[in-house]
């Protein structure tokens, strides 16, 4: 069995995924391999929606899954026909944290501490069109 992981190696999907294959495989007596492949997701799903319907191939992927085709013209799958879901394997929630040395406890005052200094302040995410990233954008469009 074919166990398609659409991101880099190391990431939550991939070590994810490798959990499940491991557990499939001691389950079911059959052997599942891994293939990664990137782009944020869309090579991967790409072959996934490719691959014969006969539940070989097994795509493990994340939000990027239908995320994707609203931040990109032409993806190369249809989030929709191209796939049947089997099981949520896991839920990652996105939150905002700050050093615990900024005068901050509030969102408010995290707003009103940025427009003061945004020299002073940064955001770090997963990678452009995680939802991570894409929570900082809708956080950066905030109205004052």
């Amino acid at each position: 069995m074919c166990v398609i992981v659409p991101f880099a190696p190391g990431g939550v999907v991939d070590v994810m995924g490798r959990m499940l294959t491991q557990k499939l495989s001691e389950q079911i007596g059959m052997n599942f391999y891994i293939v990664i492949l990137g782009a944020g997701g869309n090579i991967g799903t790409a072959r996934a929606a490719s691959s014969p319907k006969d539940g070989y191939a097994i795509l493990i992927t994340s939000s990027s899954f239908v995320v994707n085709p609203s931040l990109h013209a032409k993806v190369p799958y249809d989030p929709i026909d191209d796939s049947s879901p089997i099981s949520i394997a896991a839920a990652s929630p996105n939150i905002l944290v700050v050093n615990p040395k900024e005068p901050v406890l509030t969102v408010i005052d995290l707003v009103e501490a940025i427009n003061k200094a945004p020299e002073h302040y940064s955001f770090a995410s997963a990678g452009v069109g995680t939802t991570p990233h894409l929570s900082g954008e809708l956080f950066n469009c905030r109205q004052d």
